[in-house]
């Protein structure tokens, strides 16, 4: 078994739009090839991502909100990692004092403590909380937060989470010890059969485990310069056009090595 695993803004996905249509038909070829499992590794949602590939949604594996909710393909039940309802509470009364503009995503939807956070994410799943009515601290699988490089130091000196730093300057929460190489490894049991392969495709900082475990990686665009050199690992630029082809190639080249996943904790 084969499985290609890609991260979907940046990557196979640009301007916040839709992947192409030519970059979808490149998927569902994949997702169609014999022992072929095909993964989307996102800080997305699954509301944000299933309405962008049609048919196709059900025979993608989603790994969600940086892997701490992962969804298989078919009827396999979502399982989410939820971030410590305490430090949750914290992080909150923080933010909230500061005036600092952020959400609290438990996966279905999303909650703000301020109208004018976040207007424009997502509308029909925005909530936006009454004035002293307190957020749902249980069951927040990613919490996001604006301006990313004031707030990261104190939130990864927090209890039971882990940090993301996104190019795009915002900030992503979620439970300690979660990632997407982490969620990858849960959802396949820990291993790559031997005689298969992992072959990943990304471009930010949470895709660095996955790039850096498999057998095959593609880096789209100019980010992560240490893992040039690496022998696995080959870069095209950040356009529909040559990311439509390296997906239509990734089956055609030799892989590197069988690999083993570290299982999750």
């Amino acid at each position: 078994m084969t499985t290609v695993v890609t991260d979907l803004d940046g990557t196979i996905s640009f301007g916040g739009r839709r992947p192409t249509r030519g970059i979808r038909a490149a998927l569902t070829r994949l997702a169609a090839a014999p022992d072929v499992r095909l993964v989307i590794a996102t800080a997305r949602t699954p509301r944000a991502v299933l309405p962008w590939f049609g048919p196709l949604a059900g025979r993608i594996d989603l790994l969600c909100c940086n892997g701490a909710l992962v969804v298989p393909a078919g009827a396999g039940a979502p399982v989410a990692a939820t971030v410590p309802a305490a430090t949750v509470a914290r992080i909150v009364e923080v933010l909230t004092r500061a005036g600092a503009e952020f959400c609290l995503d438990h996966g279905t939807h999303f909650e703000v403590t301020h109208p004018g956070h976040l207007p424009d994410r997502d509308r029909e799943y925005r909530r936006v909380l009454p004035a002293g009515r307190a957020p749902t601290l249980d069951g927040v699988v990613k919490i996001v937060v604006v301006d990313g490089a004031r707030w990261a130091r104190v939130i990864e000196g927090l209890p039971g989470v882990g940090v993301f730093r996104h190019e795009t300057g915002d900030l992503d929460v979620v439970a300690a010890g979660i990632d997407k190489a982490v969620a990858l490894a849960d959802l396949l049991g820990g291993c790559v059969s031997a005689g298969g392969g992992l072959i990943a495709f990304g471009n930010d900082r949470n895709d660095l485990g996955l790039l850096r475990r498999a057998d095959r990686a593609t880096v789209v665009g100019a980010g992560l310069p240490e893992l040039d050199g690496l022998a696995h690992v080959t870069r095209v630029a950040a356009r529909p056009a040559p990311v439509r082809l390296a997906l239509r190639s990734a089956l055609a080249a030799p892989r590197r090595r069988p690999t083993v996943l570290a299982p999750g904790p």
